[in-house]
């Protein structure tokens, strides 16, 4: 036992020897009622974790169904928009993506032909085209990968 001193002490303990041993109080903290509030926080904070996640899940694939196994470079598309600076994907079922400038306004569209058509087999197997769009959607330029 702890050696503390106090004002309960034992002189003798149930075996018949002498000791000094201190009875400590337990001091509980007072019930606090913003106990329901950090189950709250916990609760949101985990349900944001998982929308976070969610989202993240969302956006991969929407990427895969758009890039297949090639992804789109800039490098591509400079030739038909020469002042391309990101390329932010379509999640409508054009499977494309939108071709933004550095100001961050659209400035054309554009897609593949694979992996919808490579069902379709040519005279040396699927070919994979890419396919540039203005903002009429108007076809600007086609150029096989």
């Amino acid at each position: 036992m702890v050696e503390l001193p106090s004002s309960k002490t034992h002189d003798q303990d149930p075996n018949g020897t002498k000791s000094r041993a201190v009875a400590l109080n337990v001091i509980r903290a007072p019930a606090v009622k913003s106990n329901w509030i950090r189950a709250l926080l916990l609760r949101l904070y985990r349900l944001a974790v998982l929308a976070v996640i969610v989202f993240i899940m969302h956006r991969h694939d929407a990427r895969l169904l758009i890039d297949g196994d090639a992804p789109i470079s800039l490098e591509e598309v400079r030739p038909f928009f020469p002042t391309v600076a990101k390329l932010a994907p379509d999640e409508s079922p054009r499977r494309g993506l939108f071709v933004l400038n550095g100001a961050g306004n659209w400035i054309g569209y554009i897609l593949r032909t694979s992996p919808v058509s490579d069902s379709i087999i040519g005279y040396a197997g699927p070919t994979d085209t890419l396919v540039a769009l203005n903002l009429d959607m108007r076809v600007t330029g086609v150029a096989i990968r």
